[in-house]
């Protein structure tokens, strides 16, 4: 039998925007209405919050900026002397704070991170699912990918942040901006550690950093830098029953627990990799062990005229890359790349002996376009590139 009807209360409702003067509901939606595979908002906000520690004021970034920039431009017409690699144009430059870093990168991380949750989400949802899931419940499962692999994000990023001095520092930077970084903070805490010489010790880094510019100013260097970065994420086989026994425990009603999980940087990371794309690994790393190699190079050829500390310049960076920060090491690991100082001593060893035996204009052809790339082989055998290459 029907009931009486249903008196309005007369409750009021509330104005339609009241929510954003509750902080709490609006990050909350904030952070829910953001769409695509990663949540970059909760990246950024996770990234600041662990590595923008101990910034500099806006008195010494002044100072910092006008320096750099004169020592940037002094080190590329040095870089291009030596190398006769020309850029034809100046890259701008930016002394900024470790924040900065962090929000400027979020491009950086979008190349490798996006592709990467996309491959997750499919592993995740796939679309032969037993039972068909409402659009609502798919929607809220792409969310919940989107936070893990934000939170994700931004503890690689927080990580880095504290320990990168330039922007092509990063194991792998992306080149599209075209500009350079130089984290103020982080050189200087350098400087103090190691006891440097704040000048030299700058045009240093300014000078890894123009070479490394000197090589992807080219347009095919860039785009095949990119593309093997899709192809080794291309090449992950993602189980989705890894991946939940990855989450095992997870319970959104027990927040002390979900956290504990959440904070673990290393879950996604030991859930997500398989160890299939080995190819496309190794022409990855063949490109950054010459790329790496050539750049030192390069910086011991202009650096020993020039610097007087260069020795102790170049045992101090050897062992910064000896030890990777715990963000590089994550990175590494999310791909199955291991760029150690072994790696970088390869390049270096077969770009002295090419110019050695043949001359620097021989060497500059490993730039021409990626033919002339040397593979991993002739990395450890230069003659049979320069068989293949020269002739």
């Amino acid at each position: 039998m029907d009931g009486p009807p249903i008196e309005p209360t007369g409750i009021p409702r509330p104005a339609p925007d009241w929510w954003e003067q509750v902080p709490v509901l609006r990050e909350l939606y904030r952070l829910l209405a953001e769409q695509g595979p990663v949540n970059w908002e909760l990246a950024r906000q996770i990234g600041v919050a662990l590595g923008s520690e101990d910034e500099p004021d806006p008195g010494d970034l002044a100072e910092a900026q006008r320096e750099l920039e004169g020592m940037s431009r002094a080190a590329q017409l040095e870089c291009e002397s030596f190398t006769e690699l020309v850029t034809g144009a100046v890259a701008p430059v930016h002394a900024v704070t470790r924040r900065r870093w962090v929000e400027e990168n979020i491009s950086v991380f979008k190349l490798l991170m996006e592709p990467l949750a996309n491959k997750l989400t499919a592993a995740a949802l796939p679309a032969d699912l037993p039972i068909a899931l409402p659009p609502q419940a798919m929607q809220a499962m792409r969310q919940v990918g989107g936070l893990l692999m934000g939170l994700q994000s931004g503890f690689v990023l927080g990580y880095m942040a504290p320990h990168v001095v330039g922007q092509y520092e990063l194991v792998l930077p992306d080149p599209s901006g075209g500009r350079l970084l130089y984290v103020v903070s982080n050189m200087r805490k350098v400087e103090q550690d190691w006891s440097l010489d704040p000048a030299q010790f700058r045009y240093w880094i300014a000078l890894h950093e123009v070479v490394h510019h000197l090589q992807f100013s080219r347009t095919w260097t860039r785009n095949y830098f990119h593309a093997q970065i899709r192809a080794v994420i291309d090449s992950l086989d993602l189980d989705p029953t890894r991946l939940a026994s990855a989450f095992e425990g997870f319970d959104i009603s027990d927040p002390e627990r979900m956290m504990d999980l959440l904070s673990d940087p290393e879950r996604i990371m030991q859930a997500a990799w398989t160890p299939l794309g080995r190819d496309a690994v190794g022409r990855l790393q063949a490109f950054m062990t010459i790329a790496e190699g050539y750049a030192t190079f390069v910086m011991d050829a202009v650096g020993a005229r020039l610097l007087s500390d260069h020795a102790r310049l170049r045992e101090v960076m050897d062992r910064r890359k000896a030890t990777n920060s715990p963000g590089e090491q994550l990175l590494e690991r999310l791909l199955g790349i291991e760029l150690k100082r072994r790696q970088y001593e390869d390049g270096l060893r077969f770009c002295r002996y090419v110019a050695g035996v043949r001359d620097i204009a021989t060497l500059n052809r490993v730039w021409e376009n990626p033919e002339t790339l040397p593979t991993s082989e002739e990395l450890a055998e230069p003659d049979s590139w320069i068989s293949r290459v020269v002739g």
